[in-house]
């Protein structure tokens, strides 16, 4: 289960988390605060906005039912221009605009300084894509994104702009967003071994602030399990409360690796 603030960020809203379930909306724009209280009303989440704070008063819904909830009726259609329709540099994407698996890359990108002029999600149907304007150099960019586990970049150079093509999947599209909300500026001249590096020290520090004691495991297997998913052919939980995940490389007729490792700690960190 993603949290209110995960749901923002892979979906396209720049919130500042002040505590749990309570956002500063000083930095998004008006619009862009007018379509979230929309959705949540759909949703039918009960909040206040009260000086440009957003406090959220129900737990995060799953994923699937806000994608649905971000989906406009059959007489509207999200992704018809979106980023086009903005001076980049000047102006901040509209996130009713965007297509919903993309807008929130498109979003961290222009945080970043690479100002995108087009987007698409590729509607399951061919690679999404980003056009980022030229003027700050690509090769960062292209550092960045195989930092956070791009397999290789396809960065096509056009006269006014850049074409990079995103293969991944839908739901990787939404995780590459949440991984770019982590980058700071000053970490963009450092290359690609640094941005490694403090992305395995965030995700050790995340995963060590989950509670796991031994006999209270449930909260640290919930999120083990949705991390190493998407890398495995086949996972399932023993009554024990163990998981078991198998992964199939080539054929499957080479030798049997076997990883093992603790869900618990001895006490609480």
């Amino acid at each position: 289960m993603k949290t209110w603030n995960q749901l923002f960020v892979r979906h396209g809203w720049k919130l500042e988390k002040k505590e749990e379930n309570v956002f500063d909306c000083k930095g998004e724009t008006s619009k862009n605060i007018g379509f979230l209280m929309a959705c949540l009303d759909r949703a039918h989440i009960p909040f206040s906005l009260k000086n440009a704070v957003l406090t959220l008063k129900s737990e995060p819904i799953h994923e699937e039912k806000w994608i649905e909830v971000l989906n406009f009726s059959q007489d509207r259609v999200r992704g018809r221009g979106g980023d086009l329709w903005f001076r980049p540099g000047e102006e901040e994407p509209k996130v009713e605009e965007l297509d919903i698996y993309i807008s929130g890359i498109v979003r961290q990108l222009n945080r970043l300084g690479f100002y995108t002029e087009g987007s698409c999600d590729g509607h399951e149907n061919r690679p999404a894509h980003v056009l980022v304007t030229k003027g700050k150099d690509i090769n960062l960019l292209v550092e960045v994104l195989l930092a956070l586990g791009m397999k290789r970049e396809f960065c096509r150079d056009y006269k006014q702009h850049y074409h990079i093509s995103l293969h991944l999947k839908r739901n990787e599209l939404l995780d590459m967003a949440e991984k770019l909300s982590l980058i700071e500026d000053s970490w963009l001249e450092q290359g690609h071994d640094f941005i490694k590096e403090q992305m395995f020290c965030h995700t050790l520090e995340e995963l060590l602030s989950i509670p796991g004691a031994s006999g209270n495991e449930s909260k640290i297997r919930q999120v083990v399990r949705e991390k190493i998913t998407p890398f495995v052919d086949f996972i399932t939980e023993d009554r024990y409360g163990n998981l078991l995940a198998e992964k199939t490389y080539g054929g499957g007729h080479g030798p049997t690796i076997l990883l093992s490792a603790h869900l618990d700690t001895v006490f609480e960190i």
